[in-house]
């Protein structure tokens, strides 16, 4: 009786070991496929840093051709209006973990020293609003807008003196011949007016506005 008690108890405690042994084995597979998807993602992962990466640099050189290129054409605009060693600078930097922009105008002084400002300090509004225009022009040349919309201004350089409102005009000239794109513009300036190769005077006549072609 004894016997067959322990040979019962034998069996028991192998089916039990059998069991423990199976469901170790179903651990084990499990383990398995959990680290295949760990170094699956680990792998994912590397690829994604260095994409990231390739994306930033590629961002980083958009970014230098486009300051090049924007400075490059707003600077032409400075010389061309107002005679002398003026530039105009982009420092690029990060706020708050985003890219941020500072402008700033370069005049050469005397013994070659360099001075920096602010553009709303520089030489009164005339260069702001010379800065906004070439800034337009700028843009729409490097975000490459097709060249048959034209660019379309609204009394540009008001704030410019007389001194230097012929300088706008062959500036605007340039512009149509360097980009071949056509500027159609309202201005109150006669000068500005004349510069047009058509010229369009809008009156009022009874309350109604009337287009009278000049050219």
């Amino acid at each position: 009786m004894v016997k067959d008690d322990l040979e019962q108890a034998y069996a028991a405690l192998d089916a039990e070991v059998k069991r423990r042994e199976g469901e170790r084995e179903k651990i084990k597979q499990i383990i398995a496929s959990y680290e295949r998807e760990k170094k699956e993602l680990e792998a994912k992962i590397a690829l994604y840093v260095k994409v990231n990466e390739i994306y930033k640099k590629a961002a980083e050189y958009a970014r230098e051709n486009s300051k090049s290129a924007i400075e490059s054409i707003v600077s032409r605009a400075l010389e061309i209006i107002f005679p002398g060693d003026i530039a105009f600078k982009i420092e690029l930097s990060e706020k708050g973990n985003k890219p941020a922009a500072d402008f700033l105008v370069s005049s050469t002084l005397v013994n070659n020293l360099v001075m920096e400002s602010d553009p709303q300090e520089a030489r009164g509004g005339g260069v702001v609003d010379i800065l906004s225009l070439a800034l337009r022009i700028a843009l729409m040349e490097t975000c490459r807008i097709p060249q048959h919309i034209p660019l379309v201004l609204d009394e540009p350089a008001k704030h410019v003196s007389d001194e230097y409102i012929k300088n706008v005009a062959l500036f605007l000239e340039e512009v149509v011949k360097a980009f071949n794109r056509q500027i159609i513009m309202v201005t109150h300036n006669p000068y500005l007016a004349s510069s047009g190769d058509r010229i369009y005077e809008v009156k009022m006549d009874n309350g109604e506005s009337v287009v009278i072609p000049k050219t």
